[in-house]
């Protein structure tokens, strides 16, 4: 007879009891699954203009290097990096994608039972990292504006809170915190506990800009988290970076394992790093999307969060589940991302598209709306 095996025995407890996050479901997966041959997708918050053309151009120019294992220090791209952001090379840590140096960073710093504190609801890929590091994490609830609520995080920290981490703007709400704010809570929190500030949508703000790597000077226990996947296009090739304290990145640069940012990976992200053009237009984008997205909403009277990236998260009417919404848009050929995968209930997510995809949103979301 063949053998059996006790799965769950066999497994770390942690693993058992960690969140798996739920992704926007691919193009292609919804093309097979329905039998549909157009289908768009607004759920990942990918730019809809696709790459930067220079980094194309790069990758094209270098795909014959593929045989090649890539830099592991990654020096061409923290040199662009540092005069970038007026820093030092030995202030920055390169990274598959923002992900991986979050995993990089709870093991770096989690022991068991420390705890790590976040906001809710934010990006949940923070569940799993910490658990599976054998930590305990905290989740405050965001205020009645889903803005942070930075007195109940500061009074929040205690002996055992080894990170706070917050996303800003923040994802899947898109709201904002101002550099007041920011700046206040690095004062109030001991200098041992370390604040990751995500920036993932940073490039999408329009209001009360500010420039986080100016915080370092006076607080290292700051950690900055930067990614390509979304102003540059890049989100395919995985690769983002993290600005923090000389001490800090070194000791993430221990925790990492060779070979972790490929080839094609960082030469794409040093050649779109200064394509500024690309840069303003998509912003430009993303800007008049969400202003058209508010109007049709406005004019069917669908309540929605004022949003600084490049998605907004919209209340679905009373009485419609978000689940099935999902459902049936995906039936439409639009995939958007459920409220209840996001701690969200009742609001689904759309990411700013092109025009022509926008518009393909609006008539799907009146149709479903109708019939729900």
């Amino acid at each position: 007879m063949p053998k059996t095996i006790d799965v769950k025995n066999l497994a770390r407890k942690c693993i058992m009891d960690s969140y798996t996050y739920v992704a926007g479901k691919p193009i292609e997966e919804v093309k097979r699954e329905l039998g549909l041959t157009e289908v768009i997708k607004l759920a990942s918050n990918e730019n809809p203009l696709g790459p930067s053309p220079k980094a194309v151009e790069a990758i094209i120019k270098n795909i014959d290097k593929i045989n090649q294992y890539p830099d592991d220090h990654n020096y061409n791209l923290k040199k662009k990096l540092a005069e970038f952001h007026a820093c030092g090379e030995e202030n920055l840590v390169i990274g598959n994608g923002s992900t991986q140096l979050f995993e990089l960073i709870c093991k770096t710093f989690i022991c068991e039972g420390d705890e790590m504190i976040v906001a809710a609801p934010t990006f949940r890929v923070f569940d799993s990292l910490v658990k599976t590091a054998g930590g305990k994490l905290k989740t405050l609830p965001l205020t009645i504006d889903y803005t942070h609520d930075w007195d109940a995080m500061a009074k929040a920290c205690g002996d055992k809170t080894k990170i706070t981490i917050f996303v800003n703007p923040n994802n899947p709400t898109g709201t904002y915190s101002p550099k007041t704010d920011i700046l206040n809570f690095l004062k109030s929190v001991p200098a041992n506990t370390i604040v990751i500030l995500d920036e993932a949508y940073i490039d999408f703000m329009e209001e009360d800009a500010y420039n986080s790597v100016e915080f370092l000077k006076d607080y290292p226990n700051l950690i900055i988290s930067r990614s390509f996947s979304k102003i540059m296009g890049l989100a395919g090739l995985r690769i983002g970076y993290l600005i923090t304290s000389k001490e800090i990145a070194a000791l993430i640069e221990k925790a990492r394992m060779p070979f972790t940012v490929n080839l094609l990976a960082q030469i794409a992200a040093e050649a779109s790093l200064l394509d500024d053009e690309f840069k303003k237009k998509s912003v430009k984008l993303v800007a008049e999307g969400r202003r058209n997205l508010y109007k049709f909403l406005e004019s069917l009277n669908i309540k929605y969060l004022p949003s600084q990236a490049n998605f907004v998260a919209i209340k679905l009417p009373d009485g419609i589940d978000d689940l099935e919404f999902f459902k049936e848009m995906l039936k439409e050929g639009v995939i958007i991302l459920a409220g209840k995968n996001m701690l969200m209930p009742g609001f689904i997510r759309v990411s700013i598209g092109t025009p022509e995809h926008m518009n393909r949103f609006y008539k799907a979301f009146e149709k479903v709306t109708k019939k729900s």
